[in-house]
């Protein structure tokens, strides 16, 4: 049976895999097989690209974000049959725990805590990056987030994805915390299987999440048509170990690196910085 997740996540290109001649360049410096965009189960990448702007143009205003930003997703929500399933199952995964209000972070949380909070009549807790914090209220009205009042409530947190919870330690966590509420359960759409889970477990948080991008998703995609074999075996090849798998690569793509740097530009420096660092010695 096919999954509708897995479909959603490759016909929006929330995921991405490249083909086994053309990896991904990452931030670290390393390059690997897949991205994953998880707001682009907005509809499309055009789509949630626009909403990501508003949101970083409303987000400090309240009133306005909710006009706004609000006023789309709800839009979305009942025009868009991929982004309605998206968020349909979302609500689906946490209806059955115990929560006051949901959270969610700036800023590509927004896009899947907005709807989950308007679907299941809950307030939404806005937390900005700064670790300030306004509340939405269920009718959507405005509230200042005041520790005396939020005092002792339960917190369910929705996020676009989870890799390491940096983000949750940094940010989240502590801004809950510091209003006097406590979070026992998180939602993340997409898990990046790279110790998320593990690390919110040591913070008495339990992670909950619609795909693990792990073997199974994958094969999965192999299955349904969705990538070949190829590019399943450079997926486990990078998740084995990601430095081998570029060490592996420029060994046996020689003219790799000497065709990014001809390239010039952003290829040009990405491949002089790998050549520079100790990745390949």
């Amino acid at each position: 049976m096919k999954n509708p997740i897995i479909n959603a996540l490759f016909d929006t290109r929330a995921i991405r895999v490249c083909s086994p001649e053309e990896p991904f360049w990452y931030t670290s410096g390393l390059f690997g097989p897949y991205y994953v965009n998880t707001h682009f189960l907005f509809g499309s990448e055009e789509e949630a690209k626009a909403l990501l702007q508003q949101i970083e143009e409303t987000v400090a205003e309240p009133v306005q974000f909710v006009q706004v930003v609000g006023g789309k997703v709800a839009d979305q929500y009942a025009e868009n049959d991929t982004y309605r399933l998206v968020v349909d199952r979302c609500v689906e995964t946490v209806k059955d725990l115990k929560f006051d209000l949901i959270s969610g972070g700036e800023r590509r949380d927004f896009f899947f805590s907005l709807p989950v909070a308007k679907v299941l009549e809950k307030p939404h807790l806005t937390i900005l990056k700064d670790g300030s914090s306004y509340l939405i209220e269920a009718d959507g009205s405005i509230k200042s987030s005041n520790a005396a009042e939020l005092n002792g409530l339960k917190v369910l947190h929705v996020a676009d994805l989870v890799t390491q919870a940096s983000s949750y330690l940094r940010a989240w966590l502590p801004a809950i915390k510091k209003l006097g509420m406590s979070i026992d359960d998180t939602l993340a759409v997409v898990d990046r299987a790279q110790d998320g889970a593990s690390i919110l477990a040591a913070e008495g948080v339990t992670l909950h999440t619609l795909a693990l991008m792990s073997r199974p998703l994958f094969e999965a995609a192999v299955e349904q048509g969705l990538i070949s074999q190829a590019q399943l075996q450079m997926i486990e090849d990078y998740a084995a170990d990601p430095i081998n798998f570029v060490r592996a690569f420029v060994a046996t793509h020689p003219g790799y690196l000497d065709a990014k740097i001809a390239e010039g530009g952003k290829a040009k420096e990405r491949a002089e910085r790998l050549l520079a660092s100790d990745y390949l010695k």
